[in-house]
């Protein structure tokens, strides 16, 4: 499901995920991997509509760096293409200024592409690393 999500076959993965047990789902050996998957289909489904957003976007943001509404859409759109770094650049500026802004938005949406990306990638150590400094600093 993981390799389908990466080739853009959302359709495939969903099938795949579909038809695998939920006790089977559960098992913590399958379970980080089952949820890496769904978190990955979620940022996809809004890729289309996030591809024509971005240059609208960026210029909302570069008027007004402080619209943090903005930045948050920017951060989604780019994270629903794959450009995750620019998503992660662009919670963690929303994250060291306003923590709580929108009931932690920046903070869960941030959380949802360290759990698409998995543990092991680079991106999410260095975000989890920036993320641990802006919340206990």
């Amino acid at each position: 499901a993981n390799a389908y999500v990466k080739l853009g076959e959302t359709e495939a993965a969903q099938q795949i995920l579909s038809e695998i047990p939920e006790d089977v789902k559960k098992k913590p050996e399958i379970a980080a991997e089952v949820t890496a998957v769904e978190a990955a289909l979620e940022l996809a489904a809004k890729a289309s509509e996030a591809a024509g957003k971005i240059d609208d976007l960026k210029a909302k943001v570069e008027a007004d760096p402080k619209d943090h509404q903005a930045r948050f859409d920017l951060a989604e759109a780019e994270a629903a293409i794959g450009d995750y770094e620019a998503a992660i650049d662009h919670l963690l500026d929303i994250l060291a200024v306003a923590k709580d802004w929108n009931d932690g938005a920046a903070r869960t949406q941030l959380l949802k592409i360290f759990e698409a990306l998995g543990p092991g990638d680079e991106r999410v150590t260095s975000g989890r690393r920036r993320l641990s400094s802006l919340l206990f600093s």
